[in-house]
């Protein structure tokens, strides 16, 4: 579902100020309520923001199941409705927008945050840090404890109640099929799809990331990558959007006016 910011929020005049939009995709056992901070951002404000909840999230229907073909699909579905638009992917929810790439009109620019493109064969654990608290991400049943292991495991935030609301109101089967896509090897060569497109590529990483395999991302070395190099957020691990948000709305500015310039 593609939701539009709340116009009696802001001045609704200027929210269309811009002819081009940002739209932000949350990550696994997210929602729409982690982009609060760019929703309502002051240098933000003369773009068309939009946020895109994955299927079995927010208020998205839940399905039988979940597959990545599927979800990509109606990812694919939603943003060839968009034109002239710059997305913005956060850690699963990155991982979509790359496989989403090839099939997309209108993007412009993708901004990828906690999402260190794959290769094939799968390799996970390359590009991740070996972490106990990652099976946490594919379990179908959370206990309340282990909720709170997540929350903390996506976020270092100290106020973690957006994210633990969004891990509770997310369809359990969505971690567990994601988990079997996975293992079967599902996704797409993540970076053969970045080396053949021809929009900019940001790489956005909060500097205390648990989750992602730093010295992976910085063996990567593509052209598409804008300024050529990884951009760390300070003060930020998985999640720098909530965690440091006026350093990541500052970027996104910036990538978002270098695509603009003529």
């Amino acid at each position: 579902m593609t939701k539009k910011r709340n116009k009696s929020s802001v001045n609704s005049s200027r929210i269309f100020k811009s002819k081009l939009s940002i739209i932000l995709v949350h990550g696994n056992s997210q929602n729409s309520s982690v982009w609060q901070n760019q929703l309502s951002s002051s240098i933000l404000q003369h773009f068309n923001l939009r946020t895109i909840e994955l299927p079995g999230h927010g208020e998205s229907p839940r399905m039988e199941n979940y597959t990545f073909l599927k979800v990509i699909e109606i990812l694919v579905e939603q943003l060839n409705e968009e034109k002239n638009y710059v997305l913005i992917g956060h850690s699963l929810g990155g991982h979509f927008c790359i496989e989403a790439l090839p099939k997309l009109k209108g993007c412009l620019g993708l901004l990828l945050c906690g999402t260190p493109p794959l290769r094939k064969p799968l390799n996970i654990s390359e590009a991740f840090n070996p972490d106990e608290r990652m099976g946490l991400l594919f379990e179908k049943n959370l206990t309340t404890d282990e909720m709170e292991v997540l929350a903390n495991f996506i976020s270092s935030n100290k106020d973690l109640t957006v994210i633990k609301t969004a891990i509770e109101q997310s369809d359990p089967n969505f971690r567990k099929d994601m988990g079997f896509a996975v293992a079967k090897g599902e996704l797409s060569d993540e970076i053969e799809i970045l080396t053949k497109t021809k929009i900019p590529i940001a790489l956005v990483q909060g500097e205390s990331d648990d989750l992602v395999n730093r010295n992976y991302l910085e063996s990567l070395k593509l052209d598409s990558f804008w300024k050529n190099r990884i951009n760390y957020i300070k003060n930020a691990g998985h999640s720098p959007h909530f965690e440091n948000s006026n350093s990541f709305n500052e970027l996104i500015l910036e990538f978002v006016n270098s695509i603009q310039k003529p």
